[in-house]
C-alpha cells in the first residue's frame, strides 16, 4: 500500500467529477418553472450548436488570466490596458433539450476552458480545424445528441433584456445517447429545498 497517497492531491477535475457523480440532476422543465436565479445540476441534450473564436486578455488579476474579450484595437475594458499579445478563447452556445419533455429547451452558455472541454479541442485548435471545414462539421455534429449533467449558474440579465443568462461551470457527457442511460432525478418534487434556483421559460422548438 502506497502510505503517501493519502497525502498527493488528486489529479485535476477528480473532485469535480466526483461533484458530478454524487448529484441528482433535474430536468430543463423543472427548472424553467422555478423561475429564479442561482445554482442548479441539471440534465439535458444538446440539439443545437454554435461557437465563437475571439481574441482575450491576457494580463493576470490575483494571479488569474483576466480573459475577457477584448475591443477591436485589443483593448481590456476591464484592466484598462492594451494586449500587446492577445490570447485566444472560445465561446459555446448550446441549446439543451428536455429529455422527458422534446418541446422544452434552453439556450446555455460555455466560456474558455468549459466550452474548450466540450468541444475537445483548445481556441487555437479551433481556428486551425477551420481550415479543413468538413472534418470540423462532422467533429462538432457528433456533439449533437449527446446529453450532459451540467451545474448551471444562472443570472438574471437586466442589461441588454429581461430574462435569465445560463452559464456552465461544469459538466459531463453521458454514456449513450438513450433516455435509460442518464439518471432521473427523484419523484419528490425537491426544488423548494435548493437555494436559489435560476430558470427561465425556454422557448419552444
Amino acid at each position: 500500500m502506497n502510505s503517501l497517497k493519502r497525502f498527493q492531491l488528486p489529479e485535476q477535475g477528480t473532485r469535480q467529477q466526483e461533484e458530478l457523480d454524487s448529484v441528482e440532476p433535474k430536468n430543463i422543465s423543472d427548472v424553467v418553472n422555478f423561475n429564479s436565479a442561482g445554482v442548479f445540476y441539471v440534465l439535458g441534450k444538446v440539439t443545437n450548436m454554435q461557437y465563437r473564436v475571439y481574441k482575450a486578455c491576457p494580463f493576470r488579476s490575483k494571479g488569474l488570466i483576466c480573459r475577457r474579450k477584448l475591443s477591436d484595437d485589443n483593448m481590456c475594458e476591464a484592466c484598462g490596458q492594451k494586449a500587446i499579445a492577445p490570447i485566444h478563447t472560445v465561446f459555446v452556445r448550446l441549446l439543451l433539450q428536455d429529455v422527458e419533455q422534446a418541446d422544452i429547451a434552453q439556450r446555455v452558455t460555455m466560456f474558455s476552458s468549459v466550452a474548450e472541454e466540450f468541444l475537445g479541442m483548445k481556441a487555437a485548435e479551433l481556428l486551425a480545424k477551420e481550415k479543413e471545414p468538413e472534418s470540423l462539421a462532422k467533429h462538432l455534429d457528433d456533439l449533437i445528441a449527446v446529453k450532459l449533467i451540467a451545474k448551471v449558474n444562472i443570472k438574471a440579465n437586466s442589461q441588454t433584456y429581461t430574462g435569465f443568462d445560463w452559464i456552465v461551470n461544469l459538466f459531463k457527457k453521458c454514456p449513450g445517447k438513450n433516455d435509460s442511460d442518464v439518471p432521473k432525478e427523484k419523484d419528490d418534487d425537491d426544488a423548494g429545498d435548493v437555494d436559489g434556483i435560476a430558470t427561465k421559460k425556454a422557448k419552444k422548438n
